[in-house]
């Protein structure tokens, strides 16, 4: 079965405090060559470097107020999903799939297009656009 996204989270005043302030700790501590999260019983586990970046990347993101989201490159997202990712309509989303623009696959009669493949659409349609401009 297919995940869907994650709702985005927006965070709330204290949540944005709170993530200043963490970030705020971890730099002022980025000389340490790991962290660890420990528990109320007092059980420690470590944080891989990977888990490290993405927490620091959340957490910059919430200091700032933005939504946040975690998905993973597999997902399989409907078209809804995938033009409300791109910030475009359903039927510019469906004429892109039918120009073969985009990469997608059907589940019966419903298309999927995987985040993956969404992804590489934007970056492909940014640095065009990056083209674009540098030829004007």
């Amino acid at each position: 079965m297919a995940s869907t996204p994650n709702q985005p989270i927006l965070p709330s005043e204290t949540e944005m405090a709170q993530a200043q302030a963490c970030l705020k700790f971890l730099r002022q501590n980025r000389s340490e060559r790991s962290f660890s999260i420990r528990s109320p019983s007092g059980l420690m586990v470590p944080i891989s470097k990977l888990a490290f970046s993405l927490l620091n990347d959340v957490l910059v993101e919430l200091s700032r107020g933005n939504a946040v989201s975690v998905i993973s490159f597999s997902t399989e997202l409907s078209t809804q999903e995938a033009a409300d990712l791109l910030n475009v309509s359903r039927p510019h989303l469906i004429k892109l799939l039918d120009e073969n623009k985009i990469p997608h696959f059907k589940v019966g009669s419903h298309r999927r297009i995987l985040f993956k493949d969404l992804i590489e659409f934007q970056q492909r349609r940014s640095s065009g656009i990056a083209l674009q401009k540098e030829q004007s």
